[in-house]
């Protein structure tokens, strides 16, 4: 896999897309059709972005937050795992869906208990006030809404993050990860341990605004090929993998 690519602000005939002017949250990606999406990686100083733009100007394009990203061979008695679910919005479409079993994962208490007010009459989802990694640990994270993760400045909140080795111990249909960088600590425990073989398919966000972020990935994802077939990917957006 390539580095990120950088792209100038101005209009890029190549990628197809219009790249906004930059703001303190970030640029605009326009592309065809009537969706559009902020892009939060700006350089210091600099009227450029970091980011896959060609991989997030396709997944736009290719509508996969309505296609890729929800569709699975699911039936009512299918088990999810959301891994970060924030406040819901994707084990919501699930449940919408599929009618499935869910259990979500959401360390911080705020996100936590909002997701949990969405599906009170759901009894068909779980909610766990923890987070998934590779050991059982208390730790700080900085709080940014969806892109809180272990870190200091701002506000600060205690959480709890669990062993997945200790969690996952049954077959689950489908996993969701997407945890702002923790996926680098919680893919090579899955792997390390029984759990992998134990999800039918992995689906994940990795991030690339952490140290390593590239070897990181290509070695998860050489060690996922041992194991499962990937069906779909969308660099530094989301991918998935179905057990072989």
């Amino acid at each position: 896999m390539g580095q990120a690519v950088r792209v100038k602000a101005e209009k890029n005939e190549k990628l197809g897309v219009y790249i906004k002017g930059a703001n303190k949250r970030g640029f605009t990606i326009q592309v065809p059709g009537p969706s559009s999406v902020s892009v939060v990686k700006l350089q210091s100083g600099r009227n450029e972005m970091s980011t896959n733009a060609k991989a997030l100007a396709d997944w736009y394009r290719d509508r996969g937050d309505e296609t890729w990203n929800v569709n699975y061979p699911l039936t009512p008695n299918s088990l999810v795992l959301e891994v970060g679910c924030y406040e819901g919005l994707w084990s919501s479409r699930m449940a919408s869906k599929y009618n499935c079993f869910i259990q979500n994962f959401e360390p911080v208490k705020s996100f936590f208990q909002t997701a949990s007010n969405l599906f009170r009459d759901n009894p068909k989802v779980s909610m766990f006030n923890f987070g998934l990694t590779d050991s059982n640990v208390e730790t700080e994270f900085a709080l940014d809404e969806d892109k809180s993760r272990p870190g200091y400045g701002g506000r600060i909140e205690k959480v709890i993050l669990r062993d997945v080795a200790e969690i996952i111990t049954s077959p689950v249909d489908l996993i969701n990860i997407n945890i702002e960088g923790g996926e680098y600590t919680l893919l090579p425990r899955m792997l390390s341990t029984p759990v992998a073989k134990l999800c039918r398919n992995i689906q994940v966000q990795f991030h690339d605004d952490y140290p390593g972020c590239v070897e990181l990935r290509e070695d998860i994802q050489a060690r996922l090929s041992e194991t499962h077939v990937q069906t779909y990917c969308y660099d530094f957006v989301w991918e998935s993998w179905r057990l072989r």
